[in-house]
C-alpha cells in the first residue's frame, strides 16, 4: 500500500506522512526526515518530535541539536508530554541549548508524575548523581522500582544496580541479578552488560564464565562501551550485528 499512502500524504493527510515517517525511519531516513519535517510544518506535535530526534540522531540528513531542541520546544509548548521530555533531556545534557539541570530535574518530575517511565528513570538519574537535585538514594530507588514495574528495562537495570549497592534500600544482590537477568534476556545492551558482570563474580548468582562472556559480547556488540573494553582488555573478539 505504499503507493497509496504516498498518495495520501501528498494529499497533506497528517496520518499518512507519520505513518511513512515511522515506517521508513531506518530503511530510507531521508524520506523519513522529510515527511516527519512535512507533518512538524503543519503544526503536529508528534512530526515535531520524531522530526527533532531525527536530526539529534544525524538521521536522514546532519546531526542538529539547535534545531532539534526548536522542534522539541514548540511541541512542548503545545503541552505535548514527549517534548516536554525531550526538552528536559536536552537542558540535562547541554544539547542545542546552554546546560540547566535545575529546569531539567523540574520538568521531569512533571513528566514522571504523569506516568511516563522514561522520565521516571532519568529522574532517578538525577538523584542518583545530583543533577538539579540533592542526592536522594531513596528517591531514585523509588522512581526506578515504578518505571519497573511498568515495565521499563532501563529502570530495571538501574533498580539492580541499587540492590546490588544497597543505596536507597537494603541490599540484595539475588534480586539485583534477577533484575539484570530479566532486562538482558529482553535485550537490553546495558542489562546485558550488568548481567554479565554478575555471572562473572557470582554476585547473587551462580558464577559462570562462559555466560558472563556470551553477554558480554552481545553488549559490546550493542555498542555498551564497558563490554567493550572488558573484551578488548580480555582479548575476546566482538561479534557484529549482534551474532555469536
Amino acid at each position: 500500500m505504499r503507493d497509496q499512502i504516498f498518495e495520501c500524504a501528498q494529499f497533506n493527510i497528517l496520518s499518512a506522512m507519520l505513518l511513512i515517517g515511522d515506517n521508513l525511519r531506518t530503511h530510507e531516513p531521508e524520506t523519513a526526515a522529510r515527511w516527519f519535517a512535512a507533518a512538524a510544518e503543519k503544526g503536529d506535535p508528534t512530526g515535531m518530535v520524531q522530526y527533532g530526534l531525527m536530526l539529534k540522531r544525524g538521521q536522514g540528513g546532519p546531526r542538529n541539536m539547535e534545531k532539534a531542541f526548536s522542534m522539541f520546544q514548540l511541541a512542548n509548548e503545545k503541552g505535548d508530554v514527549n517534548g516536554k521530555l525531550e526538552v528536559a533531556a536536552c537542558y540535562l545534557n547541554g544539547q542545542g541549548v546552554g546546560v540547566d539541570e535545575k529546569k531539567a530535574a523540574a520538568m521531569l518530575k512533571e513528566v514522571a508524575d504523569s506516568g511516563d517511565t522514561r522520565a521516571m528513570d532519568l529522574l532517578g538519574y538525577c538523584y542518583d548523581h545530583a543533577l538539579g537535585v540533592p542526592t536522594d538514594y531513596k528517591a531514585a530507588f523509588e522512581l526506578y522500582k515504578k518505571a519497573a514495574d511498568k515495565g521499563s528495562l532501563e529502570a530495571m537495570g538501574n533498580l539492580g544496580v541499587h540492590y546490588m549497592t544497597g543505596q536507597g534500600t537494603p541490599a540484595n544482590p539475588k534480586k539485583a541479578a534477577e533484575f539484570f537477568e530479566k532486562g538482558a534476556k529482553a535485550n537490553n545492551p546495558v542489562c546485558m552488560w550488568l548481567y554479565a558482570a554478575a555471572l562473572l563474580d557470582g554476585k547473587g548468582i551462580q558464577k559462570n564464565e562462559i555466560l558472563a562472556t556470551q553477554y558480554y559480547k552481545k553488549a559490546a556488540a550493542a555498542g555498551v562501551s564497558q563490554a567493550i573494553e572488558w573484551c578488548n582488555a580480555n582479548k575476546i573478539k566482538i561479534p557484529e550485528n549482534g551474532s555469536n
